[in-house]
């Protein structure tokens, strides 16, 4: 089962075994444009392009997703300020990852903007919606928001992008 090699750390043997499980123990699974470094170096393959996925799951995961996550932020920007700044944290993580459905910074970039936007106009909804006094300090008036997540949005995705074209 969990076979630890000389020089390899328990947790990269653990990750490992599970992925002996999905590919069939060897690199023959993943053809080789497809190999993916991450941290701990375990082999991953990329997210399908957003080019070809169908148009629901492109309007769910670019336009309703960062919306409705917008909102979850907002309505945690008055009930909790650590629950809020983990939550933009992942946002941020969901930008990059946005971004690498993409081929290349720009595309990512233009994904970010769109992501972004959308995730500020759902937090500055529900803040205006449950009209309560924030926990975190943000810029007056709210609406600024929109453009402060819009280019934090740009910027992660166009990295997303670029990290994509890189492996390509």
């Amino acid at each position: 089962m969990w076979v630890v090699k000389r020089g390899v750390a328990p947790a990269q043997a653990f990750v490992r075994s599970c992925l002996d499980d999905v590919d069939g123990g060897g690199r023959a699974g993943i053809p080789p444009y497809a190999r993916v470094r991450s941290v701990l170096g375990v082999r991953m393959k990329p997210p399908p392009l957003f080019s070809s996925l169908p148009r629901t799951a492109q309007v769910q995961l670019a336009g309703l997703g960062p919306v409705l996550f917008g909102m979850v932020c907002g309505f945690l920007l008055e009930a909790s300020a650590a629950g809020y700044w983990v939550l933009s944290t992942v946002g941020l993580l969901g930008a990059v990852s946005g971004g690498m459905e993409h081929s290349g910074a720009a595309a990512g970039a233009r994904r970010g903007l769109l992501a972004g936007s959308l995730f500020g106009f759902g937090l500055v909804l529900a803040h205006a919606i449950a009209r309560e006094r924030e926990l975190v300090t943000i810029p007056h008036p709210a609406v600024l928001l929109i453009a402060i997540t819009s280019v934090i949005g740009t910027v992660f995705g166009a990295a997303g992008g670029a990290m994509r074209s890189r492996l390509e």
